[in-house]
């Protein structure tokens, strides 16, 4: 009887210490991921917008052009797809007069980063009001 209580014993204390390995394996691999490399690709995000809407890029509606842009300012193989959506006040509301889009389908399987970028343009006596949305991976 005294040998069957010691090897419960040894179970329990493996059982521990390996639950415990576990753990710590866990939790250095969670913390081991760079927080400022998405940081970063936020930023790039929001400045790649803000900058496309500075230039007059979103003005043209070349999507060729548009792409070639980003394509050009993301980092080698990386992703995006960009939506523009352009409303118009008309008798006092607000109605979606035009959307586009660029690049790829979001993928569904990686980590994906976006920003939004909310902006006018006047057009002789006509305000447009755009929301430009970049997601990145």
């Amino acid at each position: 009887m005294k040998g069957f209580v010691f090897n419960i014993d040894a179970i329990l204390a493996i059982s521990i210490l390996v639950i415990f390995i576990a753990a710590s394996f866990m939790l250095v691999a969670r913390y081991s991921e760079d927080a400022y490399a998405n940081m970063q690709t936020v930023r790039l995000d929001k400045d790649l917008l803000a900058v496309m809407e500075k230039s007059g890029t979103f003005a043209l509606q070349n999507s060729s052009f548009i792409e070639e842009t980003i394509n050009s300012s993301l980092p080698h193989e990386s992703g995006f797809f960009l939506k523009v959506d352009t409303y118009k006040q008309i008798n006092g509301t607000f109605a979606l007069v035009n959307s586009s889009q660029y690049g790829q389908p979001l993928p569904r399987e990686t980590d994906i980063y976006w920003a939004r970028r909310d902006f006018v343009t006047q057009e002789e006596w006509e305000t447009e009001y755009n929301v430009a949305r970049l997601w990145i991976w």
